[in-house]
């Protein structure tokens, strides 16, 4: 096993239990949630991605997202708004609103793939 692999198995490992300690969920759905969000992030990072998350109201919501470092908006000088790394989010630049959204990570409910055809 590869160091590279064995620390994507650590992180995933601490999301499943961050999930399991804060939502009271069992471990088999920790995992679960925890290997969707690690396949949503590779597959965003490939390209453009639809998935569905449920909002903070309860709403299910359709979103087209992407990582891709050639697809986000340019960086103005002078305007850099970052926010404190949240490990129980996930932000993404969203292709439609054309603007930066997140959510949390364990309200991610289905993704449907890459629109450049690749499967995550």
């Amino acid at each position: 096993m590869t160091e590279e692999e064995r620390n994507i198995r650590k992180s995933l490992m601490r999301l499943a239990w961050q999930m399991q300690k804060r939502n009271g969920w069992n471990r088999h759905a920790s995992m679960r949630c925890a290997w969707r969000n690690a396949k949503l992030r590779q597959a965003m990072q490939k390209g453009i991605v639809r998935f569905w998350y449920r909002k903070t109201d309860g709403m299910p919501r359709e979103a087209y997202g992407t990582l891709r470092a050639d697809l986000l908006p340019p960086m103005v000088e002078g305007k850099d708004k970052r926010k404190k790394k949240d490990d129980t989010c996930t932000a993404y630049y969203d292709t439609e609103k054309q603007r930066w959204r997140s959510f949390k990570k364990a309200n991610l409910l289905r993704i449907e793939g890459s629109m450049e055809g690749e499967r995550p």
